[in-house]
């Protein structure tokens, strides 16, 4: 009878220190929601912005490229076409008429004449109207220029003077090609017309054309 009298207080000793073992401690705060308070910290972190990926590092400013008017200039251009294209306070169209003065000075050597023929008619075809005209106008610059009017359908009038221009040109595949776009654009069909008729055909269709339709000599 005095065995089981201690036994129950014993059995009731070791329950309760179970029961305080297992009881959280009040230092300790529940892991899921700790969890969550401390999520929005890390988002916070996480979303500070790249000032390189988004262009905007203050040590190395976005700079946009100056104006590219046309191809570079050949390794071996001249320096006063070089200065003309890189020349942003002038328009394409002031380019233009400063690169056919340089195209037409006979004193420059074929290349460079050529260099600013090819980038001035690349930005602008109207000063270079009166071009065909050019006194001993080198076939080197007769063909590209030729050429190149071909192109330009929507100034029929810079055609036509370019064409009669080098209507008897020194260089006969020049001249051929002149009197055959000639006689398309004043309706020869038959190419029978001779350079003389070709002229007089030519004149009488540029009256017929409309003042705005003219090109600048």
């Amino acid at each position: 009878m005095k065995h089981k009298r201690l036994f129950y207080p014993l059995v009731l000793v070791v329950l309760v220190a179970g029961l305080w073992s297992a009881w959280p401690s009040s230092h300790q705060a529940p892991h899921a929601p700790g969890l969550s308070e401390k999520q929005p910290a890390a988002v916070k972190t996480t979303e500070k912005a790249n000032p390189v990926e988004r262009g905007q590092d203050s040590e190395s400013p976005v700079r946009r490229p100056s104006r590219v008017r046309s191809q570079p200039v050949s390794k071996d251009g001249n320096a006063a076409v070089a200065r003309i294209l890189s020349n942003d306070r002038i328009g394409e169209a002031e380019a233009a008429t400063l690169l056919h003065e340089l195209a037409s000075d006979a004193s420059l050597p074929i290349e460079d004449r050529l260099e600013a023929l090819t980038h001035g008619l690349n930005l602008d075809i109207t000063p270079f109207a009166s071009f065909g005209s050019t006194p001993a106008l080198p076939s080197e610059l007769a063909t590209p220029f030729l050429e190149a009017v071909l192109n330009h359908n929507d100034s029929p009038q810079l055609q036509i003077q370019s064409y009669l221009a080098l209507l008897d040109h020194s260089d006969p595949e020049v001249s051929a090609l002149a009197a055959d776009m000639l006689a398309f654009a004043v309706g020869d069909d038959l190419k029978e017309a001779s350079h003389a008729t070709l002229r007089q055909m030519a004149q009488r269709k540029l009256a017929e054309l409309p003042p705005a339709a003219a090109e600048s000599k």
